[in-house]
């Protein structure tokens, strides 16, 4: 047996304890062998002959144990810095065989890059440091043994629970291990302890939980968290944590959602925050879901800031979580607001991980940084100091802040989500993974000063969803810098045009993305440019499409429309009817049931060549729609059975049948309106077009119904309003859906604010007002997202409607002020209906005859 420096006297002891030295022959000691050991051993075993090794390649030989060891032999003289330099050295490699262990136990697949330059750097120590390789080769299996232990003590104290036949188990296995492992195994199981009450408790206070703050409402110019809504400072602090375990090529076959998948995030502090500190014993993982709700409420309501990325965006280095960290510096240092008029600090402060700690020297790689954002933009970076080094997780009393929307972030739970959509940190500060590299592209075009390709423009202004409209994201900032250098390239400007028409042809387009398009296009023309008018008529198309879709009125994009429209119709008549349905659609978004009908009328007369089979049927369709609004429920269904009369006539079944299925709800939407129809002539008519939609029986339908997805939102809007409608008729169908409450789907489309509030309805209805409570104020903050429109006025009859029914909304805006806005914003809606419904009777007939009135046909 070879006494090695990093073996005490107690291993020596369980070694002998165990029996497993009983056949030692002779004991080995090195010159720096500590004189206790030796004795140890020599007692222990005194049938072993013992070696000491002198130096100069002299040993000498003890057999008495009784006698001490002959004196070591002077160790050749050593300079001071001799003697550091090999001091430093033992340290560095006690620090690499130590962490080497803790890896290992840790699970070693985790931890393979950083394991590799462990071995890398304890190979220039090998000269230096005796027995390095046998003590790094020791460490990886006493790592293994602790990995395989742990995994069996959870599994254990899963099956057996914290039970005296636990501890039998656990002390006899303790015993047998190795001394670090036995001292990883009970620094584990204390872990697991402390791990398992807390989450006992979390859980206690996350019965019954529901979010009560307000939801975050968006400013005019985006999320006030977002980077480049902040004001300049002189000094910032930018907190890094990130969440995950993969940062590398392996995340592409993981789920988007799968928690294993890296995602880094920043938090932006500048020398004004007045963000409360948190404990420095604060962990997200560990806080009940009422205290993360608080925290984020804290966060979004100070003006700090916010962005994260995920490695599966391809815009990402896939690299490593280093490299991801050194892109999320420079895309932080890009979207700062920075004063250029004074000298501005920026300190990263990055929340260490694995051997990354603060010994890590930055200085290089802070020095390249700055030097490239300098020759970039020299008057921006001119002034800037950067300081960037790793920090243990409770060396600031913020570090909580950044943990929590990191662990939000990476979390499964359903729960963490949903209050990272109430405060709209998703893609508003965290960016959703794109599809491709042209992001990419963008940004180096404009820090390059190449042309971006027309295909890469196009993708990105159908792609990018709303950031571009907005002033506060990293995408909207940079499409404004690329339109005004384009504004300069005429010939550039028409290659993107051309790019839109090529695109047009192909018919690969998004309506939101073709409006994007063709108002940047139109925003950044060179002088004399002018797009072609057809062009302009599918851009008004999409302006008008989207608009319907936020439930907004434009009345003069609405005349400009029809106008363009009836001037182009003999050079493209399809496209210009297309135009006056959705101009239809615009009017009844004002509550303008009436002014469009001559339009519908006289469209209606042209040949069904000339207009297609698609849209002669739709224009039926949508006169039905107009005389259903009006209350003229029986020359409605007349209009919408001429419809699917043409519907059917399609050639193409699978759109013949959406056509269909869709008409058929508008018919069932105006007989559940119409005074006069009888329940048993409407259910049967219910039952049939239920189940023709989802292919089952009648007894089926209701869960079918409770668990469908927004492709059937208005389906469901449909059977909900049946279901409040004939409260005792659909008695057992109301109990069936109730019951499949744990398979219900949410969204944020229309009608999902309605579904939200006849759920609410039907809750309250069956003494469950706490979350019929929660359901009604998230129905309210959906329609309150976007001002001015018929979505804000139906969270306002929705606000209403809950008053009377008692279901409380405390966390929404005061109704009042709601309603004066919306008298300016929508003239023509029925103000004095909605005054009715607050003050009149509370009885169900009564309170469904003001929600009629209020949101006639299928408004509601």
């Amino acid at each position: 047996m070879q006494l090695g420096d990093d073996i005490t006297a107690n291993e020596l002891e369980q070694l002998a304890a165990l029996g497993l030295g009983a056949h030692i022959a002779c004991i080995i000691a090195g010159m720096n062998s500590n004189n206790a050991l030796i004795r140890k051993g020599s007692q222990l075993w005194p049938q072993a002959q013992l070696f000491h090794h002198q130096g100069a390649q002299t040993w000498s030989r003890q057999v008495d144990a009784s006698h001490p060891p002959p004196a070591q032999a002077p160790r050749p003289n050593r300079s001071a810095g001799d003697q550091n330099a090999a001091d430093d050295a033992n340290k560095r490699a006690s620090g690499i065989v130590h962490t080497t262990f803790l890896r290992h136990a840790w699970g070693k697949d985790k931890f393979q890059k950083e394991l590799q330059r462990l071995e890398l750097e304890a190979e220039t120590l090998i000269d230096k440091v005796a027995n390095l390789d046998q003590k790094m080769r020791r460490a990886k299996r006493r790592g293994d043994a602790a990995n395989a232990l742990v995994a069996e003590l959870y599994k254990k104290l899963g099956a057996l629970g914290d039970s005296v036949e636990f501890e039998q188990w656990f002390d006899a296995t303790v015993a047998k291990a190795e001394a670090p492992v036995a001292k990883h195994l009970r620094l584990e199981l204390e872990k697991r302890r402390e791990y398992i009450v807390t989450q006992q408790a979390k859980h206690q206070d996350n019965k019954n939980y529901s979010i009560r703050s307000p939801a975050l409402r968006l400013r005019a110019d985006g999320h006030p968290n977002a980077l480049t809504n902040l004001n300049p400072a002189e000094h910032w602090t930018i907190l890094v944590d990130e969440t995950g375990q993969h940062f590398d090529q392996e995340v592409d076959a993981l789920n988007e959602s799968d928690k294993n998948v890296g995602k880094v995030v920043a938090l932006a502090l500048s020398e004004h925050c007045k963000l409360a500190a948190l404990e420095p014993s604060f962990h997200a993982t560990n806080e009940s879901d009422a205290r993360i709700e608080a925290v984020l409420r804290e966060l979004t309501s100070q003006p700090v800031g916010i962005f994260g990325f995920s490695s599966q965006d391809r815009v990402s280095s896939r690299f490593s979580w280093l490299q991801q960290v050194d892109q999320l510096v420079r895309w932080v240092l890009r979207l700062l607001p920075l004063k250029t008029s004074a000298p501005t600090r920026v300190e990263f402060l990055i929340e260490q991980r694995g051997g990354w700690d603060s010994k890590v020297d930055w200085k290089i790689r802070t020095e390249t940084i700055l030097a490239e954002l300098q020759q970039l933009i020299p008057e921006r970076y001119a002034r800037l100091a950067l300081d960037i080094r790793f920090i243990d997780k409770n060396a600031s009393p913020f570090n909580g802040y950044v943990d929590t929307v990191a662990n939000c972030w990476g979390s499964a739970q359903p729960i963490k989500k949903k209050l990272l959509q109430h405060f709209a940190l998703l893609d508003h500060c965290l960016l959703h993974p794109a599809d491709d590299r042209a992001y990419e592209r963008m940004l180096l075009s404009l820090e390059g000063g190449l042309a971006l390709r027309p295909a890469d423009w196009y993708q990105l202004l159908q792609e990018g969803g709303d950031d571009s409209e907005q002033a506060f994201t990293l995408l909207s900032g940079c499409i404004a810098q690329l339109g005004e250098k384009v504004r300069q390239q005429p010939r550039l400007w028409s290659a993107y045009l051309n790019e839109v028409q090529v695109q047009l042809r192909h018919k690969t387009y998004s309506l939101a993305g073709l409006m994007r398009t063709i108002a940047w296009l139109e925003a950044y023309k060179p002088q004399d440019a002018n797009i072609p008018r057809l062009l302009q008529l599918q851009h008004k198309a999409a302006c008008l499409a989207v608009y319907n879709h936020r439930g907004l009125c434009n009345p003069q994009m609405v005349a400009e429309a029809v106008t363009l429209a009836n001037e182009l119709i003999d050079e493209d008549a399809p496209q210009a009817c297309e135009i006056i349905l959705r101009a239809v659609v615009a009017a009844t978004n004002a509550f303008d049931f009436s002014s469009m009908d001559d339009f519908v009328q006289q469209w209606l007369q042209l040949p069904i060549a000339t207009l297609g089979l698609l849209n002669h049927a739709k224009l039926h369709s949508t006169r039905g729609q107009l005389l259903a609004f009006r209350g003229e429920f029986a020359q409605a269904v007349e209009s919408f059975e001429q419809a699917i009369a043409v519907f059917t006539r399609l050639s193409d079944q699978e759109l013949a049948a959406r056509e269909i299925g869709q008409t058929r709800t508008y018919v069932l939407f105006a007989r559940l309106n119409d005074p006069t129809t009888a329940f048993e002539s409407f259910k049967k008519q219910l039952d049939q077009h239920l189940s023709s939609v989802f292919g089952c029986s009648p007894e089926r339908i209701p869960s079918n119904i409770a668990s469908s997805d927004s492709s059937m939102r208005y389906t469901q809007q449909l059977y909900l309003r049946a279901l409040v409608r004939y409260p005792s008729e659909m008695a057992a169908e109301r109990e069936l859906y109730l019951n499949a409450q744990g398979r219900w789907q949410e969204g944020e489309d229309h009608p999902w604010p309605l579904i939200l509030a006849y759920r609410a309805w039907l809750l309250a209805e069956a003494g469950n007002r706490p979350q019929a409570s929660e359901l009604l104020q998230q129905a309210i903050h959906l329609c309150d997202e976007i001002p001015h429109s018929t979505l804000k006025w139906i969270g306002c009859v929705l606000q209403a409607l809950g008053s009377r029914l008692d279901i409380a909304a405390p966390y929404c805006e005061p109704l009042n002020g709601k309603m004066a806005e919306l008298q300016r914003a929508l003239p023509g809606a029925p103000h004095q209906a909605l005054e009715k419904l607050l003050q009149g009777e509370a009885s169900r007939p009564q309170l469904l005859k003001a929600l009629k009135q209020c949101l006639p046909f299928n408004f509601h």
